[in-house]
């Protein structure tokens, strides 16, 4: 008999790297989400760097599959998952007209106190996240109002790998009954859609009619059931490239809340640009003073700017309800 052949260093090294090559792979999800919450800027931009691709490989050869399956959970589970939450038409409420045409109508109270607060739900990608935190510390004073926030990094409406939105929006809307919801998205959106096989390419026409469908039917969602809808506007970023893509996307997020009396576009470009319009890390506080605004990789918002973006919303709320 003869005996076995030994490996060669080369053929070990070779399925040791097809091993870690696989594993990344089917894991991308999991990494690229702990880069996304790597609070540092240099070192969240150092672990983007390396999980971005493997990411967008992982994505599109559908290796999360695998690792999906074997959690007990696919598509048709979520599917049948959104089918089974009822909406509830709560108060309070005004008038509202749906992309369907379809209006329902109640009564809201003068003013809403401890006892009766204004419940407002917060949605979003990454960018929500001191958006959050700032909201919430500005309704810490105000008894008339209630705050919840979800944000979920490296998600959006293009993509459900990270986080499928529109059925756990369903039961977040279902269970905590919101007055008023409020969302921001954009930071993970351009790219491709792939709807019923066909690849669409980030904002093409195509692509466009698509995306506004996904944003109508969230907006009717919250309308549906007797809430207002406040989108937030992507803000300017460091880099031009970027921004540019900002201000395609909130044309759309603009043109769609257009279309729904119960919803309102709340623009922050401006809001994070300097004097001459331009990106500025540092600008003006509630207080005048000078701060930071803006964390180190140009896109997410420092601790001070959510609380910028945070009074921002609350004025914006008052405009339509009285709050205690």
């Amino acid at each position: 008999m003869k005996g076995r052949r030994a490996l060669s260093v080369r053929s070990v090294l070779g399925i040791f790297v097809v091993i870690m090559v696989v594993t990344a792979l089917l894991g991308a999800g999991s990494l690229h989400e702990k880069a996304q919450d790597v609070s540092s800027g240099t070192l969240r931009g150092v672990a983007l760097f390396f999980t971005d691709p493997i990411y967008d490989v992982s994505r599109f050869l559908h290796a999360d599959r695998p690792l999906k399956w074997a959690e007990g959970s696919s598509d048709d589970d979520q599917q049948s998952a959104s089918k089974q939450v009822s909406i509830v038409t709560k108060q309070p409420a005004t008038s509202v007209t749906t992309s369907t045409g379809q209006v329902t109508t109640t009564t809201a109270p003068a003013v809403f106190t401890a006892q009766h607060p204004l419940k407002v739900l917060c949605i979003g990608d990454s960018m929500m996240l001191q958006v959050g935190h700032g909201i919430t510390r500005a309704a810490a004073s105000i008894p008339g109002l209630q705050v919840k926030f979800v944000s979920k990094p490296a998600s959006g409406l293009v993509s459900s790998q990270r986080f499928d939105w529109p059925p756990n929006f369903k039961t977040m809307v279902a269970d905590f009954q919101p007055n008023v919801t409020i969302m921001l998205f954009g930071g993970n959106e351009k790219i491709t859609m792939v709807v019923g096989g066909e690849n669409l390419q980030a904002l093409t026409p195509e692509w466009v009619a698509e995306y506004r469908s996904r944003l109508n039917a969230l907006f009717d969602t919250s309308t549906n059931a007797g809430a207002r809808v406040i989108w937030i506007g992507l803000p300017i970023m460091r880099s031009g490239k970027f921004s540019e893509t900002c201000r395609s996307l909130n044309a759309i997020y603009s043109s769609v809340c257009q279309e729904h009396v119960d919803a309102t576009f709340m623009p922050t470009y401006g809001l994070f640009s300097d004097g001459s319009g331009q990106y500025s890390a540092y600008l003006k506080n509630a207080s005048g003073k000078t701060v930071l605004m803006r964390a180190n990789d140009g896109i997410h918002f420092t601790e001070a700017g959510g609380d910028l973006v945070g009074k921002a919303l609350i004025d914006t709320i008052r405009k339509y309800y009285e709050i205690d």
